[in-house]
């Protein structure tokens, strides 16, 4: 863990990020170059080839937007880094929904959402998921012999990329996902169905890492879930990352106003440190156009 931190405070492998987006627009190059060619042949591969090819397109957006934070946005080596953001912003963040309309109209969507094939009923969805964390710089030992928490699981567990001694799943739907075919939550040494706003008693100081991907702003309460992680992670050294998209409208699946500095406000609000803090490319591009993603700690 104190290597982990010592990571988030230091260079951020800038060499590193350089050869894997480099490698991925090689690939991306090899790519193309087949999908033209499958293109003229109209068999149900090329499909499959095309969300292959978005989905490299995005981890080396991802990538190369990562590059960029590292080499010019850095502030204090040494400290916390935090990208700087506009202090005005165009709308007025609204960070809770009405309980009723979510538990219909939001998880109603929710699971029709994940009951359709997609990336995570592919074959090679344990590839995506290492991409996704490694991108974020995280290796699959950083937290061997830790307990982990994923808060927001969906269907499929991206904590399974990580060797550890524990891992446990905050999901609301988890009796419904767990009857989705590809589904992967039975592989989780505990899986609770609650929401991230409902405190889960026997998780309070339990966890050295806890994670949250692309599910907090799917909430009707992100203060509320921000508290209840807080109240989870076992001392000053476990981390939470947090990562989601900002939304300045919304729909029913998507029922808050976030904003990065509203986020940056309420992460403060409920005793976290921000050791470091990312605007990058969206989940949903079509309710979003920007995301935000933040390693933390608690304020001792």
């Amino acid at each position: 863990m104190k290597e982990l931190f010592k990571r988030l405070r230091g260079d951020r492998n800038i060499k590193r990020l350089e050869n894997r987006s480099k490698r991925i627009e090689e690939q991306l190059g090899r790519l193309a170059k087949t999908s033209k060619m499958l293109n003229q042949r109209a068999t149900v591969n090329n499909q499959a080839l095309f969300t292959k090819l978005d989905s490299i397109s995005l981890q080396l957006t991802r990538v190369e937007g990562q590059l960029t934070r590292v080499e010019g946005n850095l502030i204090d080596r040494g400290s916390a880094q935090i990208r700087p953001h506009p202090s005005k912003e165009s709308v007025s963040p609204n960070h809770k929904h009405n309980i009723d309309d979510w538990k219909s109209k939001s998880q109603e969507g929710e699971l029709k959402f994940h009951q359709k094939p997609g990336i995570r009923s592919q074959a090679n969805w344990d590839s995506s998921n290492e991409v996704f964390w490694s991108n974020f710089g995280f290796s699959k030992q950083d937290f061997v012999g830790r307990r982990l928490l994923d808060v927001g699981a969906g269907s499929k567990l991206r904590g399974l990329y990580f060797d550890c001694d524990f891992m446990a799943a905050l999901e609301p739907l988890a009796n419904d996902f767990k009857k989705i075919e590809w589904n992967d939550l039975g592989k989780a040494d505990v899986v609770v169905a609650c929401a991230a706003e409902d405190l889960c008693e026997d998780f309070i100081g339990s966890f050295d890492f806890i994670f949250s991907v692309n599910a907090l702003d799917h909430g009707y309460d992100f203060d509320k879930s921000l508290q209840n992680i807080v109240r989870y992670l076992k001392d000053e050294n476990a981390l939470a990352f947090l990562t989601f998209d900002a939304h300045e409208k919304t729909d029913d699946l998507h029922p808050l106003v976030l904003t990065p500095n509203s986020v940056e406000s309420s992460l403060k609000n409920v005793g976290f440190i921000i050791q470091k803090m990312e605007i990058g490319p969206p989940y949903h591009r079509g309710i979003s156009s920007e995301s935000i993603t933040v390693w933390c700690s608690l304020d001792t």
